[in-house]
This record gives C-alpha cells, structure tokens and sequence, in this order.
C-alpha cells in the first residue's frame, strides 16, 4: 500500500504542472460542453420553463411531438438542410481543391494567391452575414446594380420564396476556399518520386492528378468530407443573419435555425419552448452521428501508406 501511495506520489510530482497547464481547458469543457449537453438531454425529457424555473414530470412528449404535430415542420427543415448539404459540400471539396491544385505552385505571387483566397474566411460569419445582406438588397444593394446591367431589375433575392435558397447558394459559393489549408498540407504530403516517375512514362497533368494526386489523399478527402457535412448541416450564424429567421414560406428554415426559433423567438405566434428544442438538437446529433458512422464504415476506399 504505501508502495502505491509513493507511486501516486511520485507520479503527481512529476506531473502537476502540466494538469495544472491544461485545468482551463478541462474546466472549459466541462462547464461550456459536458454540462450543456447534460443539461440539454434533461430538459428533452422535461416541461422546462425557463422564466419560471420549474421542471415537470419525466415524459417523452417533446420526442413525440417531432413525429406528430411538428413532423411536416421537422419534414421541410430537414429537406431544405440536406440539399443545401447536397450541393454545398461537393461544390466546397471540389471548388477548393481545384483552387489548392492551381495555387500549389512556386512563386512569390502564389503566397499573394493563397492570401488572397483564404482571407474570407477570416471573417466572422455574423459580419459575413451583414455585408451579403447589404449585397443582396433589392433596392440599394450591389447585387442589384451589377444585374441591372444585364437587364435584370427588381430581383426579389432573399425576399422570394423561389429565388431565396438559390441566393443562399451563391452567397455560401464565395466561401469554397475554406479548406484551401488542408489541401495544399494534403498536396504537400504527396512524394514528389511520384510525379518524377509519371514524367519519365509520359503522365501529362491531369493524368497525374487523377491517378497520383487523388489517391495519394484520400484521408484528407474523407476529412474534409466529413467536417464538410457536419458544418454544413449545422450552419448557422451568416444564415440566420442574412434572413433572420427561416425566409420567406420556411425556405430556407434550416435545422439549426428551426432549433434556434423554438428555443428562444418560437414559432407561428407559439411561445418558445425550451425542452422541444433540445429534443430536436439530439434528433439533429443522431442523424449527424449516423452519417458519421456509415461514412467511417464505408471509407474502405482510403489510402494510408501505413497499409503498404
């Protein structure tokens, strides 16, 4: 025993420091993640009211209003998030990745490209949010005078039913250089032998590209595939403050920000409701971990040199 308690002994005196480095972080997770979520699974199973502060009784109403009285609500979200992610996440990887291609070259004035490309992302998105907003305005806005050059007037954008998700579109395509870092790191990581021997055969670029580059980085293809699908599904904030809410006829009420209305503004006239929202956050956390899975399961196709 007292051979243990010197080993603990030993063991926190040589360590101390570093757990004492890191409490912060461990402090911040636990009090800004493990206890939200905690709280958050709570409430689910709860009538919670926040003004009040009261609790009801253990039930699984909220659950059960998601496939009841709130099902054609939950329906058109979960319609309007995923083809968003449909067309966003293959235009990003893809978009990015050609831009990555095209900047990984020598030269100073690449370093000025790569600058240039990543610096809007950089910017915050509720500040994002803002400037497309003044863009897209149908009166006043730069959007509106660049069309009108073309002979379009009195484009409705963001105030039109069928014109709002396609404005959504063009708006999130500016910002396909967001992961332009990881590709040029995947690019970089490819062995120059490689190239160097498709040269002596006769390779030409895009045959290199398609039978080097590609499958040399397929574990940054599967990353970005999966960070890519998780973001998108849970965009939020340059959405919703472009729109400030879910646009006109739910159009582009997506699943985080149908979460956010019901929580904190409620919806058609209701008052907010708290344990539904967080009821529907796990519904949005079952579905991101089930895509997840099924992707890690199905990533047979990955390449890792360790398996050579």
């Amino acid at each position: 025993m007292e051979k243990r308690d010197g080993k603990v002994k030993k063991f926190i005196k040589e360590n101390y420091a570093g757990y004492v480095a890191i409490l912060p972080l461990i402090l911040g997770i636990l009090f800004f993640s493990v206890y939200p979520i905690i709280s958050a699974l709570d409430y689910s199973f709860h009538e919670y009211n926040p003004f009040k502060g009261t609790m009801g009784d253990f039930t699984f109403d909220q659950y059960a209003a998601i496939f009841t009285t709130e099902l054609p609500t939950v329906l058109n979200s979960l319609k309007v998030t995923f083809l968003f992610v449909l067309i966003m996440v293959p235009a990003n990887m893809v978009g990015g990745f050609l831009l990555a291609v095209w900047v990984n070259r020598p030269g100073k004035v690449m370093s000025v490209y790569k600058l240039l490309l990543y610096m809007p992302c950089l910017m915050p998105p509720i500040v994002s949010g803002f400037i497309w907003q003044l863009v897209g305005d149908p009166k006043y806005g730069v959007g509106t005078t660049i069309l009108s050059f073309f002979g379009v007037t009195d484009f409705p954008f963001l105030a039109s039913e069928t014109t709002a998700f396609p404005t959504i579109i063009v708006y999130c395509l500016f910002g396909v250089s967001s992961n332009i870092l990881i590709w040029l790191s995947a690019l970089k990581n490819v062995p120059q032998s490689y190239y160097e021997a498709a040269d002596v055969e006769g390779c030409g670029a895009v045959r290199k590209l398609l039978l080097i580059t590609v499958p040399m980085i397929t574990p940054f293809i599967l990353y970005n595939l999966l960070t890519g699908i998780i973001g998108t599904i849970q965009i939020f904030g340059n959405i919703y403050t472009i729109t400030s809410g879910g646009g006109p006829a739910d159009s582009l009420n997506f699943f985080v920000i149908y979460i956010y209305d019901m929580a904190f503004t409620g919806r058609n006239g209701e008052s907010p409701n708290i344990s539904l929202a967080a009821a529907l956050s796990f519904v949005l956390f079952a579905i991101i971990a089930l895509l997840s899975g099924l992707m890690l399961k199905t990533s047979k196709w990955v390449y890792y040199t360790e398996d050579v």
